[in-house]
């Protein structure tokens, strides 16, 4: 059984650009998979081809039982109900508090209308709570987001994911603003999350290290095709360099 798999998929961009070349991939439940490469290898486009951002050009791309050459309105608001997207630059509202923005995860649940009026149901705000006592922000809820640190509010961000009650994680380079030790809080908390929930999670990583660490499997991209597949002690000066082309030393 898998959650995502794609068979020669190749993603163009109208202006000709060539993103995703002859993609293979496939993920299983409860996975936890660093995706790993040079910027502009591919890694945050095959990401938001994975959640159906950007749409792939050809091939075959199925994600929970989705196929994704071939959905309407309604079959993409379920697929993304149960994709949650951890992103870079946190994306999150900056006057509201830690709570609110994480009840916005359960937009999905509650209704467009409910979530404007702040109609929560008791249910979803005791769950809000509890994710962010999970990631060590209980004394912060009410707190406006715009006062929390950048590590802070990626633990907001990421805890606005979990509450969807997601099948799958993704995380688009979740550590790129932060210091290497708060970066090994956010890399644990998503560990945590897998392997407490069962959530599949897919993490875009620019640290080589963190990615042989917390991963149960690596993928390695450059220039839009995947070059390197396989765990973390598999990845060998040849695999490495042909990734980095030979940027590692």
């Amino acid at each position: 059984m898998t959650v995502l798999n794609f068979k020669g998929v190749d993603l163009v961009y109208p202006n000709g650009f060539h993103a995703l070349k002859d993609i293979n991939f496939s993920v299983e439940p409860g996975e936890f998979v660093a995706v790993i490469g040079r910027s502009g290898a591919g890694k945050s486009t095959l990401l938001r081809a994975i959640n159906r951002t950007i749409e792939c050009t050809s091939g075959k791309a199925e994600v929970l039982d989705f196929n994704l050459m071939k959905m309407g309105s309604g079959d993409l608001r379920q697929l993304r109900a149960r994709i949650g997207f951890i992103f870079q630059q946190f994306n999150l509202v900056k006057n509201l508090t830690a709570l609110d923005n994480v009840l916005h995860g359960r937009l999905a649940h509650v209704g467009l209308l409910r979530s404007l009026l702040g109609l929560y149901p008791a249910v979803d705000v005791k769950l809000a709570q509890d994710v962010l006592k999970a990631v060590g922000l209980d004394g912060k809820m009410k707190s406006r987001v715009d006062a929390l640190s950048g590590g802070q509010q990626q633990r907001v961000a990421i805890a606005r994911a979990v509450v969807q009650n997601p099948e799958i994680i993704l995380a688009d380079e979740p550590m790129a603003s932060l210091d290497p030790k708060l970066s090994e809080v956010v890399l644990q908390l998503l560990l945590n999350f897998n392997r407490e929930r069962g959530m599949t999670t897919i993490v875009n990583l620019h640290v080589l290290e963190l990615a042989q660490k917390y991963a149960t499997r690596i993928v390695g991209m450059r220039e839009g095709k995947m070059v390197f597949e396989g765990k973390p002690k598999d990845l060998s000066r040849g695999a490495l360099d042909s990734i980095y082309e030979g940027a590692v030393s």
